[in-house]
């Protein structure tokens, strides 16, 4: 394994930790997470199984997804978004149900600090997976793979997954009068996390020593 290869892998899979550990804090604080979190938070609810392992099987779930699609066009480096949804799924059943439980939350306004802190961990973790360009995550696959196809706006395309994922949210809390993850913790997210994400992806370089690093050609520019 070359130098490079392995500097991307050890990023990767900091990165990966960074966003479980995001995730896991917004989860924490209660007052709404991303659409993502909140189909598999609801799920979690529903059928009991801690809300990591539903994490990990809706992104392996995603990634056959992918393949059905492109069939012959899949490569075999994609698999490597399994072991990746493992880690997060580790990561946020370790948070969720070991280390944040004694976490006492008495005021509303740590609530929001901490659905702020959640998203900026997250957004460390997407800006140094994303200019890595090394292996992405499953549903932002997905949605590529969606979009080379379709000949679509990934962004559009990204876009209507998440409202998607907050329809079907909705609908499991309405249907089965469960707890309803999509709140202004939701909106607070949704206006913080995509801009912290681009400004840290377009400064990676200040903030990890990525001289031995595959990088994207933006991020290569802010070397």
């Amino acid at each position: 394994m070359t130098r490079k290869i392995m500097m991307n892998v050890i990023c990767v899979v900091l990165g990966t930790t960074l966003v479980g550990i995001g995730g896991s804090l917004c989860i924490k604080a209660a007052i709404g997470v991303s659409a993502v979190d909140a189909f598999n938070s609801g799920i979690s609810e529903l059928t009991t199984i801690k809300v990591g392992t539903v994490s990990v099987i809706i992104n392996v779930l995603l990634v056959f997804v992918q393949w059905i699609i492109q069939k012959r066009d899949f490569k075999l480096f994609q698999l490597m978004q399994i072991p990746l949804s493992l880690l997060i799924g580790e990561v946020i059943n370790t948070m969720v149900y070991v280390v944040l439980p004694s976490l006492v939350l008495e005021e509303y306004y740590m609530n929001v600090l901490l659905v702020i802190l959640g998203n900026l961990t997250a957004a460390l973790g997407v800006g140094l997976c994303t200019a890595l360009d090394f292996v992405s995550f499953p549903l932002e696959s997905l949605c590529m793979v969606i979009s080379k196809r379709a000949k679509a706006s990934f962004g559009k395309i990204r876009q209507s997954a998440d409202i998607i994922l907050i329809i079907a949210s909705l609908t499991l809390s309405l249907l089965f009068g469960g707890s309803f993850f999509i709140r202004e913790g939701t909106i607070i997210g949704a206006l913080l996390f995509a801009p912290m994400m681009n400004f840290i992806y377009l400064n990676i370089s200040r903030i990890f020593p990525l001289h031995h690093i595959k990088l994207t050609p933006v991020a290569k520019k802010m070397m």
